[in-house]
């Protein structure tokens, strides 16, 4: 053929030469080789077109209208190739449509008709995918349907038409989300079978009603759809026996029906059916031994998804091919050209710019660049603008959304994550209430909110991916299979939940939803092993609680969690196919090894040595190689107390601290939590065996940890939940430094970890160093090489000297694992003195009796429990005095008085009432001794003193018993009442109805001298809920904490129960109304540590203001006031309930 020229050759020759092109197992790559070695394919299509043209009467047109196929698809490799044809849909497509008008309207025969108009709505079907017109889907279907009405008597080719006519129907549903277009082409299909010859004609009818089907299902959510698909596929496959490829077709789609129909119904019939066809699949080539000469009989116009004359074809194969393939490049070039030739509204441009994006996406998690990310997003955008109005709309909002979700993991943007939110709430208004798909996209806003929260920590997002995921679990059937993977999600939505509030409940509620998704027998064995995975997790944390063990764990106690999350792992570790899953079981394992590693387990310690270096080898990650090195460390450290010889316990132990120190180094630039747990363990190492300078230096890197992971929360919520884990830290550091004679450096290192527990600002300086810090981790990264160190105390520094009264001390007390350290600085010189023997244990146990006595007599308040509880108070300050204040007392000396920060628990601890040895002999309150006033932080120290405080009256103001006239009102309020109005007979007054929420605020913010007598109580598991009972709404401490630092108060006298009581879990001791009305700008606050009694509080505050007015300072006025009612007529002394209820904190 290489001598024969366009011009020369005949409609006859020309389509024989179509043929023997078409009939090459790859015709396109025929057409190419062929036009490469000379002969003129591309000019014998377009010189056998032009002939067409010129002639419409010719006589061998109808002979050679089978090559019209032939011939679009010769022109689009050809256009591909040569540049020649910029059209989408070539000038074949138009042609044909043209010339079967014609013959339509000329034909004199039922037959004739039906032919010409089953081939007419092909080809019109054909050009709405390229260019998107939907007049042409109206068009065909006018036609299809005129000529079925009119030529009943045509059964030799009503075929052809009825599935032409369904094509056509089925275009319209997806074009405007018809689901009545739907149903009228199964109907069709339907018709179109009775009509249908046995053989191919059938199993082509079938395979396009079994497909229709298949659609209905998303849009209804039908389990029945499926099942008749399911028959539609079986009944069709014995019919196909003369065509293999068909037969592919079918049993690939027949596989699919019976997986959705085992996943969404839990059939077991369906699974097994499934397995049948598996084992005949292998057995049936994929293709025939011979492809047909042209297209098969039918197939064009049968709904198949291979469209003849399209030049889309070889993308819909390329995108095919890519989904079985790891490299997918070969699919994104096709999709590529293709978009660039599609116009920009039309279903094909849709379906590509999806496909695109996916494959994107998929190279992108491959490479990491960035470009891919951008540009899958951009396609995904582009398939929602073009697919606008379609059945598949939802879909590809799905997929941009999805996009915009993966792209915030690379810019770090929440704005793609709200964008990719609203782009799914639009897409589940494009389904019907009726359909699963859109239990799916709620499913995926869950998602969109956790990560939002996993990003800023702001809990209104972790409650909005909570209800999400909730609703979509009550869409879902039960025995749907989505239903497993909603509580999954669901199920770690409440571990990351559990992170922020540590409350077990959420674990327990993880831990059956995720036994009730590893129930359903119809998962997918990878998301079976995910499962499994996350099961482990949250057995590993219930582990960490130490929450019993029985149930789920087989065994007694916390170690039979432990022990499952071993048998999970190792299971998955050694026998999952996916390197994913096998990575995640190893690292969940050595955590868990981990655990027995920290209770001196040798073997678990080299078992650990060996997973971790397997992990190693095999690349952890990122995220999880300081953690590994940590483990690693601690391992090694096991490893060499149980080793034989000194060389080997040297080389072990040398090991060990390299890890330590890689794992501290990476983390302080990946994940500062984990060099945070790596410093502060070999910190608490160090100390067991006694070595202070590594216990200090490496507490002292905790700190600087600590600093940085506060640093990155975003939202108070997050930073308290955060803090929770950080304080020891500063404690041991600071009790460390002070073993070394280093009490300058301990009183810094526990100040810095104060004040931001406190939530107190700090001075203007700290401010701007810590702004000036965020600016720079916002800059470079976390993963960009190391941060720069956070501003404030490194080795050998210490902080500004706070200013004190002349003849004060200020003291710092803080009770470790190891003891407590008293860390005083007195006439600009700091001192320590280490109590060994006072560890923390030691302080539990003398306030766990007194808490629970207190609880007791909150819960029931008779006087048997009233009376218990006093007597654990006598025996806490008993204890107290022998235990701290006698030493404390002894390291101050003469000084005039003593400035507290108590570190812990011992805010909860009155320790002017502890008793201590007088300087006369015998044993005496403290109070009597010391002047002892405090302050949650030295912070508040440093606040400019305000000369001038107004004894008259002006600037006080009064809140006097909100609850007046209820049957809450106090119940001796005169004499408080009294001595109040008589210290101020001018003060500003807001009684009963009138101590009104915004009224009480807004007179903090001007007043100097406030008194608030009412009701109040604590959360003391959070107390940021801790509140002032006023008229109409509570006066919360969180309220307090969020206000600016604008109030110049002088003295706030917190005249109400439990205000001075701080939460019971660290670092909440720090957090109460003392620490917030400090931050808000009052100089001091006068509050109480138990329900004080009403009479004795109005006799306390005559003494108090009549010292006060005679010009004492708040402490020594207060302390004046506890005095006159310690003492007894006869000289003893009354029980501490009576009279040290008050304490006074700030200036």
């Amino acid at each position: 053929g290489g001598t024969v020229t366009g011009a020369e050759v005949t409609p006859g020759e020309a389509g024989a030469l179509l043929d023997r092109v078409y009939a090459a197992p790859d015709w396109p790559a025929t057409c190419r080789l062929a036009a490469a070695d000379g002969v003129p394919v591309l000019e014998t299509a377009v010189a056998l077109l032009e002939r067409w043209l010129a002639d419409p009467g010719l006589a061998e047109r109808q002979r050679h209208f089978e090559h019209y196929h032939v011939l679009g698809r010769v022109l689009a490799v050809g256009a591909v190739e040569a540049a020649r044809e910029t059209e989408a849909f070539n000038p074949v497509g138009h042609f044909a449509i043209a010339d079967l008008t014609r013959r339509l309207d000329e034909a004199a025969s039922a037959g004739d008709r039906v032919v010409y108009a089953s081939d007419l709505g092909v080809w019109l079907v054909q050009r709405f995918d390229a260019l998107g017109d939907e007049a042409d889907l109206d068009r065909a279907r006018r036609v299809l349907t005129a000529v079925r009405d009119a030529a009943p008597s045509a059964p030799h080719a009503a075929g052809g038409l009825l599935r032409a006519l369904a094509r056509t129907e089925i275009r319209l549903f997806r074009s405007r989300r018809d689901a009545d277009a739907l149903d009228r082409a199964i109907g069709t299909l339907t018709g179109a079978l009775a009509a249908a010859s046995d053989g191919e004609d059938r199993a082509v009818t079938l395979l396009a009603r079994g497909n229709a089907l298949g659609d209905r299902y998303p849009w209804q959510g039908d389990p029945g759809d499926l099942r008749a698909a399911a028959e539609d596929y079986e009944a069709a496959w014995p019919a196909a026996a003369g065509d293999p490829d068909l037969r592919h077709r079918i049993l690939g789609n027949h596989l699919v029906v019976l997986h959705d129909l085992y996943r969404f119904t839990g059939d077991e019939t369906a699974r097994a059916r499934a397995e049948d066809l598996r084992a005949r699949a292998e057995a049936e080539p994929a293709d025939g031994a011979a492809e047909p000469a042209g297209p098969p009989d039918g197939a064009a116009d049968a709904g198949i998804p291979e469209d003849a004359g399209s030049p889309q074809d070889a993308a819909v194969e390329a995108v095919q091919a890519a989904m079985a393939e790891e490299d997918c490049t070969r699919a994104v070039t096709v999709l590529r050209s293709e978009l660039g030739r599609l116009p920009r509204h039309c279903p094909r441009r849709a379906s590509h710019a999806h496909d695109l994006s996916a494959l994107l996406m998929r190279q992108w998690r491959q490479t990491q660049r960035p470009e891919l990310m951008h540009e899958a997003v951009a396609a995904a955008g582009d398939a929602v603008r073009a697919g606008a109005g379609t059945s598949d709309e939802w879909a590809f909002r799905y997929q941009y959304a999805e996009s915009l979700r993966e792209r915030s993991y690379l810019t770090g943007a929440l704005e793609d994550l709200r964008e990719g939110r609203r782009v799914l709430f639009s897409a589940a208004e494009t389904l019907p209430e009726s359909s699963p798909e859109r239990a799916s996209l709620l499913g995926a806003v869950s998602g969109s909110h956790l990560t939002e929260y996993q990003r800023g920590g702001d809990r209104t997002e972790l409650r909005a991916a909570e209800a999400a995921a909730r609703t979509q679990l009550g869409l879902l059937p039960e025995r749907h299979a989505e239903r497993a993977l909603a509580m999954a999600s669901l199920a770690n939505l409440l571990r990351a939940r559990h992170r922020a509030t540590d409350d077990p409940a959420d674990l327990e509620e993880a831990l059956s939803l995720n036994t009730g998704a590893l129930e359903f027998p119809n998962t997918d064995e990878d998301e079976r092993e995910r499962m499994l995975s996350d099961r482990a997790d949250i057995l590993l944390s219930l582990h960490h609680l130490g929450a019993g063990g029985d149930g789920d764990a087989g065994g007694d106690g916390d170690d039979g969690y432990l022990s499952r999350v071993e048998e999970i792992t190792r299971a998955l570790a050694e026998s999952s196919p996916r390197e994913e899953i096998r990575r995640s079981a190893r690292i969940t394992l050595v955590e868990a090894l981990g655990s027995r590693v920290g209770e001196g387990d040798g073997a678990a310690a080299r078992e650990l040595i060996g997973h971790g270096r397997e992990l190693l080898r095999t690349g952890p990650g990122v995220m999880s190689l300081p953690s590994l090195m940590a483990h690693m460390a601690a391992a090694w450290l096991t490893v060499s107390d149980g080793a034989g010889t000194r060389r080997a316990r040297v080389r072990a132990r040398r090991r060990g601290h390299t890890y330590y120190r890689d794992a501290i180094r990476l983390g302080l630039s990946v994940t500062p939590s984990t060099a945070f747990r790596a410093a502060l363990d070999l910190a608490v190492r160090s100390a067991g065996r006694g070595n202070w300078e590594t216990a200090a230096s490496s507490a002292r890197q905790a700190v600087e940890a600590a600093g940085r992971l506060l640093a990155e929360q975003r939202t108070d919520a997050d930073r308290e939940s955060r803090l929770r884990r950080v304080t020891a830290a500063y404690g041991l550091a600071g009790y460390a430094l002070a073993r070394l004679d280093r009490p300058a450096e301990a009183a810094a290192v526990l100040e810095r970890g104060r004040a931001p527990f406190a939530g107190l600002r700090a001075t203007e300086e700290h401010r701007r160093d810590r702004a000036r810090l965020a600016g720079l981790l916002r800059r470079i990264g976390t993963a960009a090489g190391m941060p720069p160190p956070e501003p404030g105390i490194g080795d050998g520094e210490t902080a500004p000297l706070p200013p004190l009264p002349e003849g004060s001390a200020l003291v710092h007390v803080q009770t470790t694992d190891f003891g407590t350290a008293l860390i005083a600085l007195r006439a600009g010189r700091y001192t320590a003195r280490t109590l060994p023997e006072l560890r923390s244990a030691e302080l539990l146990a003398a306030l766990e009796p007194y808490v629970a006595a207190y609880r007791d007599r909150r819960d029931e308040p008779a006087e048997e429990s009233h009376r218990r509880w006093r007597g654990q108070l006598n025996a806490l300050c008993g204890w107290a005095g022998g235990a701290l204040v006698g030493p404390l007392a002894e390291l101050v000396g003469d000084a005039a008085e003593v400035i507290v920060v108590p570190g812990g628990l011992w805010s909860l601890v009155p320790l002017h009432a502890a008793v201590v040895p007088a300087p006369s002999g015998g044993r005496t309150p403290a109070a009597r001794r010391l002047l002892l006033r405090y302050v949650p932080t030295a912070a508040t120290l440093f606040r400019p003193l305000d000369d001038g405080t107004e004894r008259d009256g002006s600037g006080v103001v009064f809140v006097d018993d909100p609850s007046a006239g209820t049957p809450d009102a106090l119940r001796a309020g005169e004499s408080e009442r009294a001595a109040v109005l008589g210290a101020f007979p001018r003060c500003r007054t807001l009684a009963g109805a009138q101590a009104r929420h915004a009224a009480v605020r807004s007179a903090l913010h001007t007043a100097r001298v406030a008194h608030v007598s009412c009701h109040g109580y604590v959360n003391m598991f959070e107390p940021r809920e801790s509140a002032l009972v006023l008229a109409d709404k509570d006066l919360t401490v969180g309220e307090l904490l969020d206000e600016p630092g604008a109030a110049r108060g002088e003295l706030a006298v917190l005249s109400a129960c439990e205000t001075a009581l701080p939460g019971t879990g660290l670092p909440d001791e720090c957090t109460g109304f003392p620490a917030a009305f400090l931050q808000l700008g009052w100089r001091g606050v006068i509050s109480t540590l138990w329900s004080v009694d009403e009479e004795w509080t109005g006799r306390l505050m005559g003494h108090f203001y009549a010292a006060l007015t005679g010009g004492l300072s708040p402490a020594a006025a207060l302390r004046t006031a506890q005095e006159a009612l310690m003492t007894r007529e006869d000289g003893t002394v009354r029980a501490p309930y009576y009279w040290a209820g008050f304490i006074y904190s700030g200036q």
